[in-house]
């Protein structure tokens, strides 16, 4: 299944790179399971805000599910 999982938004601007962290052990578990294609964030589905992902764009970019952290 294609998922997308773009790097989690922080709660506090020094909590960047944790989001960032985050997201790609996320993205490596569900890759390892052998069940979900990782479809990988690029310029045109990175999320605005954490309370409007662009979801068409993870949609034309082939996901079918997109997970979200704050």
């Amino acid at each position: 299944m294609p998922i997308a999982v773009p790097d989690f938004v922080p709660g506090a601007p020094t909590g960047a790179t944790k989001g960032r962290e985050l997201a790609e052990i996320l993205r490596n578990d569900l890759y390892m399971t052998g069940l979900f294609r990782i479809i990988e964030e690029d310029a045109n589905t990175r999320t605005g805000s954490a309370d409007e992902p662009d979801f068409e764009a993870f949609e034309a970019a082939g996901a079918q599910a997109v997970v979200l952290g704050s």
